[in-house]
């Protein structure tokens, strides 16, 4: 209720600071992992474009760095360690049949 003076009623700050700071820790992580995952994504797009231009040591090079970005990011637990392994093991497989097609085609 508002006092004699008309002003409002002092508001009591430290009753939800944990919810705030939370919040923002929420927000931080989110933006972390979003950036993260795009760059997996981004890697992985690289990689196999790379095989399928029918470059092998270009392919194992950028597959190397998708795998190695894969791990860090099951290690931080922004994917599950399951999916990291499903996805580097798709990946290798995709890279070798690419490479493979495409030097049976030529």
């Amino acid at each position: 209720m508002a006092d004699a003076a008309g002003t409002a009623p002092k508001k009591k700050t430290k009753r939800h600071a944990s919810g705030v700071k939370a919040q923002r820790q929420s927000e931080r992580h989110a933006r972390v992992n979003r950036a993260a995952k795009k760059n997996i994504r981004l890697e992985i797009k690289a990689a196999l474009a790379a095989a399928k231009a029918k470059d092998p040591v270009k392919t194992k090079e950028l597959v190397s760095k998708a795998v190695s970005s894969l791990d860090k990011a099951a290690q931080k637990n922004v994917i599950h360690w399951k999916a990291a392994g499903r996805r580097k093991s798709q990946l290798a497989r995709n890279a070798e049949l690419l490479l493979a097609a495409t030097a049976t085609a030529a």
